[in-house]
């Protein structure tokens, strides 16, 4: 006698992966019984295996809420899909192997000094910091551009917005291409200005001719604070 009840059918339930091309994550063993009779079987173990690392179910033909599955002729899996885990990374919670320097640059304004030998000023650097939220992959722990937790580079807050003004160091006997460089707005870019010295020119005497008088003191003009 060949009632519907008697055939056995064969079925396997399938965990994939929505992001990755329905990428088979994992499969259960082949599941058989009756056709028509409810497929006894438990998602719950694989679930909590995948959520761990880092997967977000989407959907569970098994989650008891809907039509429970059988056995069929028609059907030879069930799919149980998930999705990847999206989180925000900041540079006070660094994690999934994130580096800082994803989060966090630093601008810098060099003033740099050349031309008055063993007398010339060191470099006059003054820095801004800049950090920025990125979005993770929970279960690749790559950046996902354009994620939904990525914000903009933004100053840090309590930093300066805008660099001092640097007044150029006087030095006696030298007088230099500018007097101060001017206050400017900070950037993630890297600012360089030079500034030049050169030495001050000296008092020639001369006769009436206007020939140099050989012999006599020839001064350096002094340098003057105010130009």
């Amino acid at each position: 006698m060949d009632n519907l009840s008697e055939k056995v059918a064969s079925v396997a339930v399938k965990y994939t992966d929505l992001d990755n091309n329905l990428v088979e994550l994992s499969t259960s063993e082949n599941l058989t019984g009756n056709i028509g009779d409810k497929i006894n079987y438990s998602t719950a173990d694989e679930i909590k295996n995948l959520t761990n690392q880092g997967y977000v179910l989407v959907n569970d033909p098994f989650d008891s809420k809907g039509k429970e599955p059988v056995f069929s002729e028609d059907q030879d899996s069930y799919m149980v899909t998930f999705k990847h885990g999206r989180e925000q990374v900041t540079v006070d919670n660094l994690k999934y192997g994130c580096k800082l320097e994803d989060l966090q640059v630093k601008g810098t304004q060099t003033v740099h000094y050349v031309g008055a030998g063993d007398k010339t000023p060191a470099d006059n650097v003054q820095t801004s910091q800049w950090s920025r939220t990125v979005t993770i992959d929970t279960v690749t722990h790559e950046l996902v551009a354009g994620g939904e937790y990525d914000t903009e580079w933004s100053i840090v807050p309590g930093q300066k917005t805008e660099y001092d003004q640097v007044a150029t160091p006087v030095i006696d006997g030298f007088h230099a291409d500018r007097a101060t460089v001017p206050a400017t707005a900070v950037t993630q870019d890297d600012i360089e200005t030079t500034v030049t010295y050169a030495p001050n020119g000296k008092i020639i005497p001369v006769d009436p001719s206007g020939k140099p008088i050989p012999n006599v003191p020839t001064p350096t003009y002094p340098t003057d604070p105010s130009d």
